[in-house]
C-alpha cells in the first residue's frame, strides 16, 4: 500500500505540473502494481495487448483522461486500503471503460477508422 500511495502522490504531482511523460509513466506504474491483485489472466492478457499495441505515453495527453485519472486513482486506492474488494472491482472496471471511451474518441478524431467506403459515402 505504501508503494501505491507513493506512486499516486507522484502521479498527482505530475498532473499538477502538466508533465505528460511522467503522468503516463506513473499511471502505468500504478496499474502495474494493482492489476496482479485481480488474479485475472484474462485481464492481464487484455491489458498486455493494449500496452503492446499502443504506447503508454499516448494516454496522458488525451482530453479528459487526466481529469478522470486524477479522481479515480485515489478512490481506487481508498477502496483497496479498506479491503473493499467489490467496490475496488467496480471502480477499476469503470476506470478501464472510461479510459477506453476516451481512447476511442481520440482515435476517431484522428481518423483511425476512416475507410474509403465511409469517405465515398459522404
Amino acid at each position: 500500500m505504501a508503494e501505491l500511495e507513493g506512486i499516486l502522490q507522484q502521479h498527482q504531482d505530475a498532473i499538477a505540473k502538466g508533465d505528460t511523460e511522467r503522468i503516463a509513466s506513473l499511471g502505468h506504474a500504478f496499474h502495474r502494481k494493482i492489476n496482479p491483485t485481480a488474479d485475472s489472466p484474462r485481464l492481464a492478457r487484455l491489458l498486455g495487448s493494449i500496452v503492446t499495441n499502443l504506447p503508454n505515453r499516448f494516454y496522458a495527453p488525451i482530453e479528459g483522461h487526466i481529469t478522470t485519472t486524477r479522481e479515480e486513482h485515489p478512490s481506487l486506492l481508498e477502496a483497496l486500503r479498506k479491503h473493499a474488494g467489490k467496490k475496488a472491482k467496480t471502480l477499476m472496471e469503470s476506470h478501464i471503460l472510461d479510459g477506453a471511451d476516451h481512447l476511442i474518441d481520440e482515435l476517431e478524431q484522428r481518423g483511425l477508422w476512416d475507410s474509403d467506403d465511409q469517405k465515398n459515402a459522404g
